[in-house]
């Protein structure tokens, strides 16, 4: 018998429970494996919960737009012969059509239409590609808490839009799981793998063309140490450009090579992102505060021009300070109101198995 793992056939209680997948989570590809499982399956049930509901909200068809493509091997098609039949929100028609979004979301999407005909497949196996991304990630920390808090958050999480529609949001949070996983390895020792910083690449990638902006903000912290780490790092400079540099150069070269090709099989310049292209053709207010409203096209059908109007306006409205406080409180509000409560309830959840077990720290934690 494994040393690591209660016998099979011994009474079960809750405080059992917490006691085997505590003691099972350093089984470091097993652990893995049981989260994805739990959490494709939390997916399909919550899915099935709440009606299977179709598309229904602009982004989703844009995204289902995009994975279509992928799937049949077109970064976009050529132009529709009447244009102005086909123009929809978050859609390109010209210079090509496709989705204004960055292709990480559309291309989980196809990758469900490949392996059963349904766009929505890929958003589950997104999920479940996450639950096992988090675990990997907490591995590279504390082996020992890779896997409970990662099934409370699957719990978590699977009530949202992120398991029944094709909106999603499980690609950025794999992007940074991978990152911040490949950042703990190689940060805590002194003979990296080349392996850890490939898998770190690939993190920024994803989080480059899935959540471009936000992924930058997850990633500055990460990008500091790693930049301290390679000038003044406790591992030998040989070891760490063969190592770790040389590696996530190389990635991130294709990669972004990748995405160069990308932008210009959509808008014809390589620099030029869609969703640049997209907001230059409809109008729209400004992504940040210090930016300027991108002018309405002449030719703007009335719905346009309803929503560059809503757009403008709000983005003047939020110049005021008190405006912008209240926009910010809003919506701090509303994350603490839907997230904050099961976070808080996880150490309250540990409590009882601590106190039995003489762990008040833990609980604590």
């Amino acid at each position: 018998m494994h040393p690591h793992i209660l016998p099979l056939d011994d009474p079960v209680t809750k405080f059992d429970l917490l006691d085997r997948i505590i003691r099972f989570a350093p089984h470091r590809w097993v652990s893995m494996a049981l989260a994805a499982l739990v959490a494709f399956a939390l997916a399909v049930g919550y899915t099935v919960r709440a009606g299977s509901p179709l598309p229904h909200i602009h982004d989703e068809f844009s995204y289902l737009l995009a994975a279509e493509m992928f799937a049949h091997g077109h970064a976009s098609m050529p132009s529709p012969v009447s244009p102005a039949h086909f123009e929809t929100i978050h859609e390109l028609v010209e210079p090509r059509y496709a989705s204004k979004y960055p292709p990480a979301q559309g291309l989980a999407l196809a990758f469900g239409l490949l392996v059963a005909n349904d766009a929505r497949v890929g958003v589950w196996l997104s999920f479940a590609a996450l639950a096992a991304s988090l675990v990997w990630m907490l591995q590279g920390w504390s082996p020992r808490w890779s896997l409970l808090p990662v099934l409370w958050t699957c719990l978590l999480l699977a009530a949202t839009n992120w398991t029944y529609t094709l909106w999603g949001g499980s690609m950025g949070a794999i992007g940074g799981a991978l990152l911040y996983g490949a950042l703990g390895r190689l940060g805590r020792t002194r003979t990296p793998r080349a392996r850890d910083a490939l898998i770190m690449a690939i993190g920024l990638l994803i989080l480059a063309n899935s959540r471009p902006f936000e992924g930058l903000i997850v990633a500055l912290p990460a990008a500091v140490y790693m930049l301290w780490w390679v000038v003044a790092g406790p591992v030998p400079v040989r070891v760490r450009w063969t190592r770790v540099v040389l590696p996530v150069l190389a990635i991130l070269t294709l990669g972004a090579g990748a995405m160069l090709g990308y932008n210009r099989a959509v808008t014809g310049d390589p620099l030029r992102m869609p969703y640049a292209e997209y907001h230059s053709q409809r109008g729209s207010g400004p992504a940040f505060l210090w930016g300027t409203p991108t002018p309405l096209s002449p030719t703007a059908r009335a719905t346009d021009r309803e929503l560059w109007r809503s757009d403008v306006t709000r983005f003047e409205g939020l110049k005021e300070p008190r405006t912008y406080a209240s926009s910010v409180s809003r919506r701090f509000r509303s994350t603490l109101g839907t997230f904050l409560p099961l976070f808080a309830a996880f150490p309250l959840l540990l409590l009882p198995w601590s106190m039995r077990n003489g762990r008040v720290v833990a609980a604590a934690a």
